[in-house]
């Protein structure tokens, strides 16, 4: 289960980013999407800071990069959502 995985697990990471969108792109509640996705950088942030030596390089990168788009998403969702609230 995704719960039984370290908060900086790329796997997990990527799966909540996968999940993030789907619920954005298919489910269509934005704040959900939104809500969980800071979720995930919200756990994994504090423990990446103590957990280099421990993940290893290429799952430290890994983890890094799906935090980076996490973090990607949640901004082009900001700007999608506020567009559709004050539209130009």
């Amino acid at each position: 289960m995704v719960a039984d995985l370290s908060p900086v697990n790329p796997v997990r990471l990527a799966l909540m980013l996968n999940i993030c969108v789907f619920y954005y792109e298919i489910l269509n509640p934005m704040e959900t999407a939104h809500r969980m996705a800071n979720q995930a950088i919200d756990e994994a942030l504090p423990a990446l800071k103590t957990s280099h030596e421990i993940l290893g390089e290429k799952s430290f990168m890994d983890t890094s990069t799906v935090l980076k788009r996490l973090s990607e998403n949640i901004n082009i969702w900001a700007s999608e959502l506020l567009e559709q609230i004050c539209p130009e």
